[in-house]
């Protein structure tokens, strides 16, 4: 790659905010994933939760529709909400038995209640702040049955997580595919940075396109949630939680975890 071409931001071309397909494109060429997360044994864990919580549920931060339109295939009443509406388009053209809304987690409204509320894949760590975390809770609320489950999973912010989030910061190639909209080969890369101070993650991806010889790059903010943290959120937001695993597998959670995944109801009052 030339000196004088090498970087480019542009957001517009190739984004995960932007294109649906392109996400979705992106994933299935990934080669790197965060350390221990196991994201591809999840499907078996939401279809055990929507046989004991349903059959109403709505999954919020749903992306293009991977694990809501599971869930509708096994004959379950699914909605799914998401702030990318390019997200949604791949998703209500995949997958048009599930019904498909547009909104913010934190604000969002909707005409229904639910027997099972979940938030997968860490999108509740785009609540960058403890006051947006307790927004998109209490948005919930008012979509949750009285005697609904709401469900989050998150990573959980172990020694082992941390140590490699904070030697990571080496640019690491991630994902190889093909752009959808122009057929050239792909080769994303990230860098990882987390300011301690904040809790945020901040995953700089770069998108290199080998026969243009163009890179551009965005940038995607997480929050780590710390399990004190997590719990004093929900309690304060009227939330008691009933399991917490650390796994899939319905593992007892503890320090050394992968995952923080909270079964919770809503307290009387």
């Amino acid at each position: 790659m030339s000196a004088n071409n090498s970087y480019k931001k542009n957001t517009k071309k190739l984004s995960f905010y932007n294109s649906g397909a392109f996400y979705d494109a992106y994933e299935s060429g990934r080669i790197l994933r965060f350390k221990n997360n196991l994201e591809d044994l999840d499907l078996d864990f939401w279809q055990e939760c929507a046989r004991k919580y349903g059959p109403s549920i709505l999954e919020i931060g749903c992306g293009s529709g991977r694990i809501s339109s599971t869930l509708s295939s096994l004959g379950f009443e699914v909605t799914g909400i998401d702030l990318s509406e390019s997200m949604l388009s791949i998703a209500r053209e995949k997958y048009p038995s599930v019904t498909w809304l547009h909104g913010n987690m934190q604000d969002f409204e909707i005409d229904k209640k639910f027997d099972m509320i979940f938030i997968a894949y860490n999108a509740f760590l785009h609540n960058l702040d403890n006051q947006a975390a307790i927004r998109s809770l209490n948005a919930i609320k008012a979509a949750l049955k009285s005697n609904g489950k709401l469900i989050i999973e998150i990573l959980n912010p172990s020694y082992e997580i941390l140590h490699d989030l904070m030697t990571h910061a080496e640019r690491t190639v991630c994902s190889i595919f093909r752009d959808p909209s122009s057929q050239e080969l792909v080769v994303a890369s990230r860098e990882i940075f987390y300011q301690s101070d904040s809790q945020i993650i901040t995953m700089q991806e770069y998108f290199n396109l080998m026969e243009s010889d163009q890179e551009y790059s965005e940038p995607l903010n997480f929050k780590l949630y710390f399990p004190q943290e997590m719990d004093l959120i929900l309690q304060t937001t009227g939330y008691e939680v009933e399991h917490k695993y650390g796994d899939f597998q319905g593992g007892k959670f503890s320090s050394n975890s992968k995952k923080q995944i909270m079964i919770c109801y809503l307290k009387e009052v």
